[in-house]
């Protein structure tokens, strides 16, 4: 992107960051989620402890409140703003030259206006405006990439790189045993002994 773009695109945008003292919500859940996930998958998963760790620090600066105000602004220019007030490093995927691939158009212009909105959400709804502005006829999204950085575009490019995990599940596998020697019990029996044994009449009159 050129200077002069780089340049207007922040004289246009009314921004600010906000520091917050807790996570908002969004992060708050993910991070939770990231946790639990890392906990239950510590001894099996492909991701390592650094892994989990850039993710986890990537969801961090997404979760920073940004204010942004643009109108017919190119979303190669949000991208690029959102990544330069959170310091998240994110990689839109972006048409080919030849356009023979999906992706988003970098001079795709959408309108948005946020006041005080964690980055992560901001980037949702700038993908969803770029979705319906574009109209290929599929879902824009986000995901982690294998080297801490957030991929966005249409899910069926991002699908593209996917990986398959294999897990141990054995642990969690428990046979519930059959006990087919089972003491047999007679309940009528039981019953008609418990009858016999009562009793115990009033003193006989004289």
């Amino acid at each position: 992107m050129k200077l002069t773009e780089h340049t207007r695109l922040f004289t246009s945008l009314a921004c600010s960051l906000v520091a917050s003292a807790g996570l908002p919500l969004v992060a708050a859940a993910a991070l939770a989620m990231t946790d639990s996930t890392a906990s239950a998958q510590s001894s099996t998963s492909s991701d390592d402890a650094a892994q989990r760790k850039e993710k986890r620090d990537l969801l961090i600066k997404l979760s920073k409140p940004i204010t942004l105000d643009v109108e017919d602004q190119p979303v190669e220019d949000i991208f690029k703003f959102i990544s330069d007030v959170t310091g998240a490093e994110i990689e839109p995927i972006y048409l080919n030259e030849d356009f023979s691939s999906d992706g988003i158009d970098p001079q795709t212009e959408i309108t948005i206006k946020v006041t005080e909105i964690p980055a992560l959400v901001v980037l949702e709804r700038v993908l969803a405006r770029v979705q319906r502005s574009e109209g290929l006829g599929q879902e824009y999204t986000w995901q982690f990439s294998d080297y801490g950085t957030m991929e966005c575009g249409p899910k069926s490019q991002l699908n593209r790189n996917q990986r398959i995990e294999l897990y141990d599940v054995s642990d969690l596998l428990y046979l519930v045993p059959d006990f087919d020697n089972a003491p047999e019990f007679d309940l009528q029996s039981a019953v008609q002994a418990a009858g016999g044994g009562g009793g115990g009449g009033g003193g006989g009159q004289s």
